[in-house]
């Protein structure tokens, strides 16, 4: 799972640096990042989904977007 969101975020930035900067100014995005569901036990409960989301805003923050 962290491989996939890794790839995801990897391609969102490669994407947000091919835009035009007035294209990217227009832009939002959306970041969740939940660590505690309540369908799941506690030992499977995610660990960084929170840090990850604050640190996939902060760079989407650094490129302007």
């Amino acid at each position: 799972m962290r491989r996939l969101l890794s790839t995801a975020f990897i391609l969102l930035l490669l994407a947000a640096a091919a835009l035009p900067s007035e294209a990217s100014a227009k832009r939002i995005a959306l970041v969740i990042g939940i660590d505690q569901y309540d369908n799941l036990q506690s030992n499977q409960q995610l660990k960084k989904a929170v840090g990850d989301a604050h640190a996939v805003g902060e760079a989407f923050r650094s490129l302007g977007c």
